[in-house]
């Protein structure tokens, strides 16, 4: 991989040991539809794609990330905009999504930083199984080149790394929460009950923190308890009310209902429609600047519809004229044959 002086990087691909991912299911019907893509959405006030494709979607990030991994980047938000923008063109090439939209480029940042940050999870997992970093450097991750897993390495081995990953242990070790929806996110499994049947945040939190075998853990029951003893009572709050008494909002992360849901009153919720916003005004001024140039393209049209009537009304008005014109040549024409038949005539009679 060749790196410049700064944090950028350029995009190489990375040869896995067991072979390269793919994504079957999507280059199948790309293949089958002759080179029609899927087109994707995520909807307003989500972090994760829902739906048809999202299962595709997500595999493709995934790909994405572990082939073309910016090693020297610390972290997503610190890679280049152009470099950003390759990462968008992989992604176009697969998909219809509409990067424009504010709300949809922020919810893909999102998963491409969470799948970015898992694969440097992958690596630092791979480093730590070795008994010392020199034994750690010797051994290249899945054919990663000796340069890259050396610049691997070294950001491991640093006290900066080091203390950011003993702080994220103690962060996990504190979660008093776990749930039964495996892999899949909060916002996917949601998006398929509705499918099927309307489900409230009470109700889903159940089917998602308790099996057949009983609830994840005490914390969870002990909050899906609380919040049936609010509804029980009388009281004009809603579900959604009484889940968000219980739970509260922290972050872009709905609380407990999984990542992938912006809280309404979230900081990033008001920064989406802050530039939704702005997105609006901008889309407004350009449609009043667009009309007001159509406006003056079609007042100079007028003006050269009317230039061009008066020059039709002329030409019209000199071809009249030559017409004139002609006639009179005409008679005059015909007025001097008959002169000149006149004369001939006299002169044969007197020649006679």
């Amino acid at each position: 991989m060749i790196y410049t002086s700064c944090c950028c990087f350029i995009l190489v691909e990375i040869v896995d040991k067991r072979g390269k991912a793919k994504n079957v299911p999507l280059d199948q019907y790309i293949a089958k539809s002759n080179g029609i893509k899927p087109k994707v959405n995520i909807p307003y006030g989500k972090l994760k794609l829902v739906g048809a494709w999202a299962a595709e979607f997500t595999t493709e990030l995934g790909i994405i990330c572990r082939t073309y991994e910016p090693i020297r980047v610390a972290q997503w938000k610190k890679v280049e905009q152009k470099d950003e923008e390759q990462i968008y063109n992989l992604i176009r090439d697969k998909f219809e999504i509409d990067l424009n939209c504010s709300q949809i480029l922020f919810a893909l940042n999102k998963m491409l930083s969470r799948r970015f940050n898992g694969y440097k999870h992958e690596l630092h997992k791979y480093y730590q199984a070795f008994n010392s970093h020199d034994e750690a450097c010797e051994k290249p991750f899945n054919d990663m080149s000796a340069e890259d897993w050396e610049l691997c390495c070294q950001e491991f081995a640093s006290a900066k790394f080091e203390k950011s990953s003993e702080a994220n242990t103690h962060n996990r070790g504190k979660a008093e929460i776990n749930h039964c929806s495996r892999s899949k996110s909060f916002a996917r499994y949601q998006h398929e009950l509705d499918d099927g049947e309307s489900v409230g945040p009470i109700e889903f939190w159940k089917k998602t923190h308790n099996t057949e075998k009983g609830w994840k853990t005490p914390m969870a029951q002990q909050l899906y308890e609380e919040m049936i003893e609010i509804q029980s009572q009388p009281s004009p709050m809603t579900k959604d009310e009484i889940f968000k008494e219980v739970m509260d909002k922290k972050s872009s992360y709905a609380r407990e209902r999984g990542y992938g849901e912006i809280g309404s009153s979230s900081s990033i919720a008001k920064r989406i429609r802050v530039e939704e916003l702005q997105e609006a005004r901008e889309k407004a001024t350009n449609a009043e600047k667009r009309a007001s140039e159509l406006a003056q393209h079609v007042e100079t049209r007028k003006i050269k519809l009317t230039e061009t009537r008066s020059e039709l009304h002329t030409t019209q008005s000199e071809l009249h004229n030559t017409q004139a014109a002609m006639e009179a040549l005409k008679r005059r024409q015909d007025e001097m044959e008959a002169m000149f038949q006149s004369a001939m005539e006299k002169y044969n009679t007197s020649s006679w």
